[in-house]
């Protein structure tokens, strides 16, 4: 029988390995990122178990499982050893994990037969699906992926699907009341170069102030680069029509400007 290092016995174990690849984990991981990943695995596990033993599927719940991080050689990850008091429950916790997040990984469409209710559960706790958002968090870069594996299943979740996670965990209601579609609105921020040889567009990207960066951009009217280039990479305020989709602001037609470092400035109207 084995033992841990109290010389308490262990009698089954079962794993969750969280492993990041990518530029932004090259033997390397901001140590905020890791406490707060750490910290939110360490809430899901428990979670977990509380609410499986809460459906009756194992007798045990958070107070009765010990969880202990062991590094993983070789990439940056972590093992999640969740350490149990019997061994026929061998593997329901990380499973049922596993299977909640391949739920909304695939935006609600597949949901485990075997955890359906626990699923349930999770969809309307908002504690729980922000420690899902914040395992991912630290996926920021191009490239950047987190591996979650454990009980027969493999999650890989990718940069680039990274917000789409995000929209699938918020709740139906708070979708509803996000932004959709076209507005005129007034923004500050930078215009900056990206594609200027798209045909017709002439995109830019706009990077808001204190908000996101490299919106698609153009130009409303006949486009003609001299007219711009003194005000590339320089704080604006624009006048704009703006595109949201669920909140999220997808496009950009600047019909004005306004250059803001000096006191007087003239504004810019886009025919």
């Amino acid at each position: 029988m084995n033992k841990n290092l109290f010389g308490e016995k262990i009698i089954k174990k079962d794993s969750i390995e969280i492993i990041y690849k990518g530029p932004s984990f090259e033997s390397k991981m901001i140590i905020k990122d890791l406490y707060t990943q750490l910290e939110a695995i360490e809430s899901i596990v428990k979670n977990t178990a509380d609410v499986l033993k809460n459906n009756r599927k194992i007798d045990f719940g958070s107070g009765d499982i010990k969880i202990f991080l062991k590094l993983k050689s070789g990439s940056f990850g972590e093992v999640i050893e969740i350490i149990f008091n019997n061994p026929i429950f061998q593997k329901v916790i990380s499973g049922c994990i596993t299977a909640t997040f391949i739920y909304f990984l695939t935006n609600r469409r597949n949901k485990s037969k075997n955890f359906q209710k626990e699923i349930e559960d999770f969809e309307e706790d908002k504690n729980f699906k922000s420690n899902m958002k914040k395992v991912v968090s630290p996926v920021n870069a191009g490239g950047d992926q987190v591996n979650i594996i454990g009980s027969n299943n493999l999650i890989i979740i990718k940069q680039e699907q990274k917000e789409e996670f995000y929209r699938s965990l918020e709740d139906s209601d708070e979708n509803k009341l996000l932004k959709n579609g076209e507005f005129e609105e007034e923004l500050e921020g930078t215009i900056r170069k990206l594609d200027l040889d798209a045909p017709r567009n002439y995109y830019f990207g706009f990077n808001i102030k204190n908000g996101p960066t490299k919106i698609p951009t153009s130009v409303k009217g006949e486009f003609h680069f001299n007219d711009y280039r003194d005000i590339i990479d320089e704080p604006v305020k624009i006048k704009a029509k703006v595109r949201y989709k669920d909140g999220k602001i997808t496009y950009i037609e600047i019909l004005e400007y306004q250059l803001l470092p000096t006191d007087k400035q003239d504004t810019i109207k886009f025919k």
